[in-house]
């Protein structure tokens, strides 16, 4: 009986979700993420993927009515039903390591390499306000 109950609650839960708009579902599945120890790069997975935020979606609700009594860490849990146990954080973007700076090529100091012929900035603008 309690496990039928908690099924008719995981399928009400399931019928909410579907009724969200994405934005609501997204909103909703950040306040739930709260509940577990999941990695910043984890929920941002779970956010950006439809698929996985479904995913989410029902198994948090088995866990939260009672369906998997058996789990002892949900974090753990959730991370391998979501197949972020077999991923590895992503590389922060935008930062370039020390090793990569100090190791770049140096450009000479003249225009020469860059273009045939040197012109001031002043004769570049008297350039582009002169009439064709």
């Amino acid at each position: 009986m309690a496990r039928q109950l908690a099924q008719v609650a995981v399928e009400e839960d399931r019928r909410q979700i579907c009724q969200m708009s994405l934005h609501e579902a997204v909103a909703t599945a950040w306040r739930l993420m709260a509940t577990y120890k999941l990695k910043a790069w984890q929920k941002d997975c779970i956010t950006a993927d439809y698929t996985l935020l479904g995913t989410f979606f029902r198994v948090d609700a088995e866990l939260v009515n009672g369906l998997r009594p058996e789990v002892r860490n949900p974090t753990a849990y959730l991370a391998k039903s979501l197949g972020l146990d077999q991923q590895t954080a992503p590389k922060p973007v935008g930062r370039i390591p020390k090793k990569v700076v100090a190791n770049a090529p140096t450009m000479p100091l003249d225009d020469t390499a860059r273009t045939a012929d040197t012109h001031s900035l002043a004769t570049l603008l008297a350039n582009l306000t002169k009439p064709s």
